[in-house]
């Protein structure tokens, strides 16, 4: 069973505190970026492809935010989200690349 912290962030604190946007900020970008995201040919998976390493988008979002802000070893992102260490460092990859894009249909990056 697979297991990640991004169903534990609830309140507005909690988003705030784990990726630095308010629940409803975090929102209005995931939606953004889930319209970006699409689950490549060779997807990233755990369990021997029994189940996707990230379930939506918006943990993708998640996992992206949480790691920019706060910086954690890929072991312990890997633990995290309950993915091997190799398969989030994937996703961070594919995933900056994608909030890259989405910023900048935003008109937010410099």
């Amino acid at each position: 069973m697979r297991i990640s912290i991004y169903p534990n962030a609830k309140s507005d604190r909690d988003y705030r505190s784990a990726v630095g946007l308010g629940k409803e900020q975090f929102k209005a970008l995931a939606e953004k970026f889930s319209a970006c995201y699409q689950v490549p040919q060779y997807e990233f998976v755990e369990n021997f492809g029994h189940e996707r390493a990230i379930q939506s988008g918006a943990e993708g979002l998640f996992l992206v935010l949480f790691y920019l802000k706060n910086y954690p070893t890929l072991d312990v992102l890997a633990m995290s989200f309950g993915v091997s260490r190799s398969v989030v460092s994937g996703y961070v990859n594919q995933f900056q690349s994608i909030l890259k894009t989405v910023l900048h249909q935003e008109n937010v990056m410099p």
